[in-house]
């Protein structure tokens, strides 16, 4: 991949991220910050399905500027980090299993849906947790 094309994609995606990520942190619970809905989230996961893992590291950098924008590194740099690794790993691994079990990426079959749902529910709660 072009280097250029990638600058372009990230250019593309990192604001985006932002912006759901701003619009969605209404009335965040606990010293944790955790919001009921997170759009975000599936955004990146559809980048990633979309351009392959080679964009994780993007997503990785984004959710960090994400954290320190808009919630002022509550854990720290180190915390931050984590959870941006872990959050990036996360939706990289749900997007991999995506790929891997629906090559075409279409929700043709009951069999399909039944995957996408199992593997988003699950790919969900283990990064969450």
């Amino acid at each position: 991949m072009q280097p250029i094309r990638y600058l372009r994609d990230f250019l593309v995606f990192a604001p985006c991220y932002i912006a759901l990520d701003w619009a969605s942190y209404i009335d965040p619970v606990g010293p944790f910050n955790i919001t009921p809905w997170n759009p975000q989230h599936g955004l990146a996961i559809v980048w990633l399905l979309l351009g392959g893992l080679r964009y994780a590291p993007a997503v990785f950098v984004t959710v960090a500027i994400a954290e320190s924008v808009l919630r002022d590194l509550p854990g720290g740099y180190f915390i931050a980090t984590l959870t941006s690794l872990t959050l990036a790993g996360g939706f990289s691994t749900i997007a991999w299993l995506l790929r891997m079990m629906i090559p075409d990426l279409g929700l043709r079959t009951t069999r399909h849906l039944t995957v996408f749902i199992t593997i988003v529910i699950a790919g969900t709660a283990i990064t969450g947790t």
